[in-house]
Order: structure tokens, then sequence, then C-alpha cells
């Protein structure tokens, strides 16, 4: 019987290079989960041009998993946790200049 290659760890466990992309309410900028670093940060930039993008949030522990955007469309809301506790902190990040 032929032997199976195991799958790296870092293809089923690691970050992935860009997710969760979200269009500002008013359609101008494009948010996304992207590393820093290898933490999951929270990254926008003008819908037209993705790759103009800038992280905007600067987590170095566990990374941010989930945000969403303030209906002002100038800033992006998360949440993270602090280093060895529990609890959540809430971060409000604005815009990077146009």
């Amino acid at each position: 019987m032929a032997r199976t290659e195991l799958i790296p760890r870092q293809v089923l466990f690691g970050n992935p290079e860009k997710t969760s992309p979200s269009l500002s309410p008013d359609g101008t900028r494009l948010a996304f989960l992207a590393p820093v670093n290898g933490v999951l940060n929270v990254w926008v930039g003008p819908s037209d041009d993705p790759a103009a993008a800038r992280p905007v949030t600067d987590d170095r522990g566990r990374g941010i998993h989930g945000y969403f955007w303030a209906f002002t469309n100038d800033r992006t809301g998360c949440r993270s946790t602090r280093r060895r506790k529990h609890s959540w902190r809430n971060i409000w990040a604005a815009r990077p200049s146009r």
C-alpha cells in the first residue's frame, strides 16, 4: 500500500494570507484580516486598490479574529483578548490616511 504524506500543520492551522473581507457602508474602503509579524490584524485600504491597504491594528498577542465597520465609514471596531487573561478589550481603529 502506498504511503500518504501528512498535510503540514501550517497548511491546516496557520494564518491565512487574507480573510474576512468587508466593504465599508459607503463602499469606498475595504477591510480584511491579514497577518502582521505572524499575528492576524485588521487592514484597511481603498476598495478600488486593495494592494494599498495598511494595518490599522497592532495586536501582538492572539490576533484579531473578528471586526466590524462603524456606520461613519471611518473606523473599524474589534475585540481582542489581553495576554494571560481571559478579559476582552474593545479596540476602535481609525482608517489610514487616504
